[in-house]
């Protein structure tokens, strides 16, 4: 049985569960909660519990500088990022759920247990009970796509999802051209190709009682 203290940055599995954002209010769940019997995502044999991605953010990740936060704080951080997102490319997905294989050009991909990525609510398909993993892409052949999605979600627009299209089931594999990092749950734990698949209802946590 897991509990769950939100102590991250963006807290994405805390909201997908429905965990307050607060210690004390994270606490009263453990001690008067109930347990809900959940999934987790998988990469090849690696688990996760919320969400994958493709795109600038393992891009930032694996190439930041060791230190750099430390020393320039967060302004160096954001510095860095923005660096990065003035080298980072368009790339080409292609997703096979063993019957079709669809080939796009994408910005970003989101490999998804639940819907927040980042602390925002992205992709409306992932649930945590579901029985299957979700991969959502950004398409689109300009990086300004990308930072429109993320502005549109960021304020909930229903825009948001005009150049987003979403596959769902127990097993995928994806692959892009070229081979791209994957960060897992903030970490960048894989690369290109690989295949994604749901562990369904493998771990309980504790969460708050869902009334009625």
């Amino acid at each position: 049985l897991l509990g769950v203290l939100p102590l991250g940055t963006a807290n994405s599995f805390a909201r997908t569960l429905g965990i307050p954002l607060t210690v004390e209010g994270a606490v009263e769940v453990l001690r008067a909660g109930q347990p809900r019997r959940i999934d987790l995502g998988m990469i090849d044999g690696d688990y996760f519990a919320n969400c994958a991605a493709m795109g600038i953010s393992p891009q930032i990740a694996e190439t930041v500088p060791h230190g750099l936060k430390k020393v320039l704080g967060m302004v160096g951080y954001l510095g860095w990022a923005t660096y990065q997102f003035a080298r980072f490319r368009p790339f080409t997905l292609i997703v096979d759920d063993g019957t079709k294989k669809r080939k796009m050009r994408v910005v970003e991909v989101r490999i998804s247990n639940g819907p927040y990525h980042g602390g925002t609510w992205l992709v409306d398909e992932a649930s945590v009970d579901s029985g299957e993993i979700v991969v959502q892409a950004v398409r689109g052949h300009y990086k300004r796509k990308l930072a429109y999605n993320w502005a549109a979600s960021f304020f909930g627009m229903k825009e948001r999802h005009q150049d987003t299209i979403s596959f769902s089931g127990t097993k995928l594999t994806i692959e892009t051209v070229p081979p791209l990092p994957i960060s897992i749950d903030g970490e960048v734990l894989a690369k290109t190709p690989i295949t994604a698949r749901i562990a369904a209802g493998v771990i309980e946590v504790m969460a708050p009682v869902v009334e009625g």
